[in-house]
């Protein structure tokens, strides 16, 4: 059962939903960026700006993390919205349930930058990171909605190119099939008040362009899933990304790799962005756990 905390705002987001189909995209962005100011990062954080593998990056620092250990975060909002200004303070608690710095990624978006951008972006990064001395077993890749589905295309492209895996990667609903043939994109239309039906179809089309919408490199549910680290994947039952996240889990254990698998009801798509509710607190514990297996460390 949701929390009230959960209850309460799927029913402020229904009234009122985060992004509106008829706005114009720098409305949409100016907008979602606003949660910079509703979410306010503890004194104790720090952030810098960097350029890493040539794209621009914001470390998240926060006090005790542990030398050499990195979590690289891919920030959601459908390759269209989103931003590191949006995911500073998400970006901050991953930081400090892993003990380690975070690496909030400026990957160039949609329609401006269409499918394969935020792939080469992604794989510039973790490239440049490996570069600067960071050991990829020290690495976790992390993102939430199109963040986890480019975590998983991020993952099957260093594959591919026989690179250096990271220990491991958690993703929270995410987004890995732009063909949008799972039922739940039906199904929960009402349900999802996050996940706004006719902004997710823009949003795919300028993401595609002129790529097909199975195209492992944008849906990398469709690509060869073998050989990836082990992988947390959480999603909501309620939510319309709900069958991307079971179809992802399906083809990961069919393909040999290790899972940790959670699905909640009656949560909101990406509920780990609001930092007050039960369920994303929950959530973090769950992947420091995991990531913390995977790492082979004890967090205190």
């Amino acid at each position: 059962m949701a929390s009230q905390r959960m209850r309460e705002l799927t029913a402020k987001l229904t009234a009122k939903p985060m992004v509106h189909p008829d706005e114009p995209v720098s409305t949409q962005r100016t907008n979602f960026d606003a949660m910079d100011s509703t979410f306010v990062l503890p004194s104790e954080v720090t952030v810098t700006p960097a350029v890493v593998g040539g794209v621009a990056c914001d470390w998240i620092s926060v006090p005790g993390a542990r030398e050499g250990y990195v979590c690289l975060y891919l920030h959601g909002g459908g390759y269209v919205i989103g931003s590191r200004r949006s995911h500073r303070e998400v970006a901050s608690r991953y930081a400090r349930a892993l003990n380690a710095r975070a690496l909030l990624v400026e990957y160039r978006r949609a329609p401006e930058c269409p499918c394969p951008a935020q792939l080469e972006d992604a794989v510039a990064v973790y490239l440049g990171l490996l570069d600067s001395g960071v050991a990829p077993q020290r690495l976790v890749v992390c993102g939430e909605s199109a963040g986890g589905g480019l975590t998983v295309a991020l993952l099957t492209e260093l594959r591919r190119t026989g690179r250096p895996m990271p220990a491991c990667a958690a993703v929270v609903s995410p987004w890995v099939d732009l063909s949008l043939g799972g039922a739940s994109f039906r199904e929960n239309d009402h349900s999802d008040p996050i996940v706004v039906r006719e902004v997710v179809e823009r949003y795919r089309e300028w993401v595609c362009a002129g790529l097909s919408g199975d195209d492992p490199r944008v849906s990398p549910i469709h690509g060869d899933l073998s050989g990836l680290p082990p992988m947390f994947v959480t999603a909501s039952n309620s939510e319309m990304l709900r069958d991307d996240a079971l179809l992802l889990i399906d083809r990961l254990q069919a393909s040999g790799v290790p899972v940790a698998a959670d699905m909640l009801d009656e949560a909101l798509h990406a509920w780990t962005l609001f930092p007050y509710l039960p369920e994303a607190q929950r959530t973090l514990e769950q992947i420091s756990v995991f990531v913390a297996a995977a790492w082979d460390v004890t967090y205190t």
